[in-house]
């Protein structure tokens, strides 16, 4: 297990359930702190550097693990793929509006992403990515 966080966020309806993401796991404790376990069933790789929860529906958590966002639905319990596996680079960030859970950003190695129902669109300004 790492010593570092990369990402930490708090669950809107508690703040004594955290999430971490330490560039290993998805670490998540119920206890604002004193004790964490790894939140990491389902999850495909173990270079996770982001973690984000949909504040419009807080039991979905993503997470974003090597070249893959992972989706909880239950809390953390539980993930499955959320999207195409973006393959060398990978996820670096995952963002959810705080005021629309179905809008959600990816930051990968090269480009923002747009996340639509699972499905990524490169964001651009004037044409190009960015």
């Amino acid at each position: 297990m790492s010593n570092q966080i990369f990402e930490m966020v708090v669950d809107p309806r508690d703040d004594g359930t955290y999430f971490a993401a330490n560039g290993t796991d998805v670490l998540r404790t119920t206890d604002s702190g004193a004790h964490w376990a790894p939140s990491d069933t389902g999850l495909p790789s173990s270079d996770c550097q982001s973690v984000a929860i949909d504040p419009a529906s807080p039991d979905t958590v993503y997470a974003a693990c090597g070249a893959q966002m992972s989706q909880s639905t239950d809390g953390g319990d539980s993930w499955s793929p959320f999207g195409p596996n973006l393959g060398p680079g990978g996820l670096r960030h995952v963002t959810v509006s705080p005021t629309d859970g179905g809008v959600i950003f990816a930051d990968t190695s090269n480009t923002l992403k747009y996340v639509d129902n699972a499905h990524f669109t490169n964001v651009t300004v004037n044409g190009k990515p960015i």
